[in-house]
């Protein structure tokens, strides 16, 4: 074998190398998760499902870490940035939180007590006052439309019957979607070690949202409500997300912020008569790269 054929072998496996044909997913991932992903990548090709794209489309620019849009329909993947990479999700985990409470079916009138240690979780919050008392229902309300950790906690504490307990049924909610890159050390989704989730389980749990937890839905579209407690004592809820009531006619789902996860948003909306479902994590705008994200799929995609 001549030296010549040698060197010309040695430069194509390097191309090879360097090219995308041996691209895989991020190194966050075990090497047998990225066998998976890449069967599910496949699973959710939009060609699948009759959906085609502008052959001149260029991709979004979106800054975000992480970022996924999704056909809510046919859970089509239209767009796809370090999907599959573990990143923090700061308060987009209480949608995980609710999933598992509701799969429970409590009773949503139960009355919970604000203990002092629910009452002083740092914001966002109501400002709960210690002894209030609130129904279940409204806890939700305040941990799905404000956010309000305090609110949140008082629902841990009551209706789970503390942190340890809402931590093993949320994991154990989390292990029955079939999720192996999301895992909650936080129920309330601070910045802690090993809380975290992908933009495409993200995407996953959305849908799981629109298909299964109406509750969910009615109350993460709502921009404004009062609650009011057992002892007549009335508080604002104000959602946390700023694109309810626009153009995009979003129906939820969820901000999260930290200092680790950065700007959040996973949403459900309708644009052009077609729902989506968009996540970005860690953006340095997060409702607009979300619309950039709608404005893009309308535009590029026929279905």
């Amino acid at each position: 074998m001549s030296q010549a054929f040698l060197l010309s072998a040695v430069f194509f496996y390097q191309a090879l190398q360097n090219s995308a044909l041996l691209s895989l997913p991020p190194p966050e991932l075990p090497s047998s998760e990225q066998s998976a992903v890449l069967v599910e990548n496949h699973q959710y090709d939009p060609k699948l499902f009759g959906i085609t794209r502008d052959r001149d489309a260029i991709e979004p620019i979106i800054d975000a870490k992480a970022a996924l849009l999704m056909d809510a329909k046919t859970q089509a993947v239209l767009y796809q940035k370090n999907a599959y990479v573990r990143l923090p999700i700061a308060s987009i985990t209480k949608i995980f939180l609710i999933m598992a409470l509701l799969d429970g079916k409590p009773d949503l009138g139960k009355v919970i007590t604000v203990d002092q240690y629910s009452a002083d979780m740092p914001a966002s919050k109501l400002y709960l006052r210690p002894g209030d008392k609130l129904t279940l229902h409204k806890l939700l309300q305040a941990s799905l439309i404000a956010s309000a950790n305090d609110a949140t906690m008082t629902l841990v504490q009551g209706a789970f019957g503390g942190v340890d307990k809402a931590l093993e049924k949320v994991n154990k909610k989390v292990t029955d979607m079939g999720f192996i890159n999301t895992h909650i050390t936080s129920p309330l989704g601070f910045d802690v070690k090993d809380n975290y989730s992908t933009a495409f389980e993200l995407a996953k749990a959305a849908h799981e949202v629109v298909k299964s937890y109406p509750t969910i839905l009615d109350n993460t579209a709502q921009k404004r409500m009062v609650v009011t407690s057992e002892f007549g004592h009335e508080y604002e809820v104000k959602s946390t997300n700023l694109l309810l009531g626009s153009y995009l006619d979003l129906r939820g789902l969820k901000t999260g912020t930290t200092s680790a996860a950065g700007e959040s948003f996973v949403s459900i909306g309708t644009y052009k008569g077609r729902e989506l479902i968009t996540v970005v994590l860690n953006s340095p705008d997060r409702f607009q790269e979300t619309k950039v994200l709608y404005e893009w799929a309308m535009k590029h995609y026929k279905f």
